[in-house]
């Protein structure tokens, strides 16, 4: 969506907890784990607010997954409003509206797209790791802390629901998941891309 250079991102935003945005990057990953351990349909609604180079942002997100992990991903708040991405389990299509183009890349063998680094199974993995290392204190049942980091989790499944990264006492970075519906009936149209009237940029994996 905003970049391409997804390897790079992915390896600049999970080297280290307290370095991050809040294990967040607005972009495609891929990963050999199921998404959050689940064979289950879900919906998720989350929010995305920060600082960039332009100022405060806001943005909101809204991602259908089906058994098999593939997903719809929809930007439906913010600077990209409009953009969307989507997982059939051969191909991976993103569209970016500002430009209005479609670009769709062949991910063969095992590796799975992850929408957003805050649904990377990863992520979670390392915030329950440090949790049980003590370098995420506990404030309440579901809720963690170090400096400069509060994180909330599901009660249930133990998963990330919250996130935020402060500087000096000041939020910079906050992921919220707003809905999340843990078995949903996967519509299986929501993987339906219209490839008409678009720009098409094909790349290779």
């Amino acid at each position: 969506m905003r970049t391409k250079h997804l390897l790079a991102i992915m390896a600049l935003v999970i080297c280290s907890i307290a370095g991050t945005s809040v294990y967040a990057a607005n972009q495609s990953i891929e990963s050999t784990e199921p998404l959050l351990k689940t064979n289950l349909s879900r919906h998720y609604v989350f929010t995305e607010t920060g600082i960039n180079e332009s100022g405060e942002f806001i943005s909101q997100y809204e991602v259908w997954f089906d058994e098999k992990g593939q997903y719809r991903f929809n930007t439906v708040g913010g600077p990209f409003t409009g953009d969307y991405e989507v997982w059939d389990g051969k191909k991976l299509y993103q569209y970016t509206k500002a430009i209005n183009e479609l670009t769709i890349r062949n991910i063969n063998g095992g590796s799975t797209p992850i929408p957003h680094l805050y649904l990377s199974p990863e992520i979670n993995a390392r915030v329950i790791k440090d949790i049980k290392r003590g370098k995420l204190q506990s404030i309440s049942k579901s809720d963690f802390q170090s400096p400069g980091l509060h994180v909330k989790l599901d009660d249930e499944e133990q998963t990330v629901m919250y996130s935020q990264h402060q500087v000096n006492g000041k939020a910079t970075h906050t992921i919220k998941t707003d809905v999340l519906d843990k078995s949903i009936q996967f519509d299986k149209n929501l993987l339906n891309v219209d490839q008409s009237n678009v720009f098409i940029h094909y790349l290779s994996e």
